[in-house]
């Protein structure tokens, strides 16, 4: 991004943030570097017609990825629909792989979605086992 740098543009980072780290963990992305880049103006190119707010580029061997995001594009949007992108493009990295050919590529990816699927599940449960809490009736 170039020096359009404003307030509202840090406030976007920050909200844009807050998902990633919420979802790199339970989706199993802890070993890979993932960089966030930041980018004004409209898309590179459209994705089948749509606009695209963001974009992943993975380099599985090495657990490198790069996700992107048009702060323009994601900036009207509400909380829900801009977390379920990001998660959306964490998933591109656990299947980046299975573009290659074979299906020991496959495999690979399988392996990592069941590891994270079964993380989810534990977390889930600890959360659920706990008991609820109690409100507080007003007087």
């Amino acid at each position: 991004m170039k020096n359009s740098e404003t307030a509202a543009w840090r406030k976007e980072k920050a909200r844009i943030k807050r998902f990633i780290y919420k979802w790199v963990t339970p989706l199993g992305l802890g070993w890979w570097k993932v960089d966030i880049e930041w980018l004004d103006g409209p898309p590179e190119t459209p994705h089948e017609g749509f606009d695209k707010a963001a974009d992943c580029r993975a380099q599985w061997p090495y657990r490198k990825a790069t996700v992107r995001f048009w702060l323009n594009a994601t900036m009207d949007m509400d909380d829900e629909d801009l977390e379920e992108i990001v998660v959306h493009e964490l998933c591109h990295i656990l299947v980046n792989q299975m573009r290659e050919e074979g299906i020991v590529h496959e495999e690979a990816v399988v392996t990592a979605l069941s590891k994270a699927f079964i993380w989810t599940y534990s977390a889930g449960r600890k959360t659920l086992a706990r008991p609820p809490k109690q409100r507080r009736r007003k007087k």
